[in-house]
């Protein structure tokens, strides 16, 4: 697994994934990929792949950074 931040790597995936990437203070992204999956993660942490999931949402109502990293991996296999 590859993890991705710096603003070029990340850019196309929030430009054609993020539906508030023109925002002026934009909190960027993180980029995961494995083989040929990819997941897209905002910096707020918004998952983009269309399940309108937020995994500091979900952190801050008790999942465990362990629960959380499993999600990204388990969706990188899919």
């Amino acid at each position: 697994m590859r993890v991705w931040i710096h603003p070029e790597h990340i850019r196309g995936c929030l430009a054609t994934q993020d539906r508030k990437y023109q925002m002026k203070e934009h909190p960027r992204g993180f980029l995961f990929t494995a083989n040929d999956n990819v997941v897209c993660l905002t910096g707020d942490g918004r998952v983009l792949d269309g399940r309108e999931q937020n995994l500091w949402v979900e952190y801050m109502s008790g999942k465990s950074v362990l629960e959380l990293s499993d999600m990204i991996m388990w969706r990188l296999k899919a």
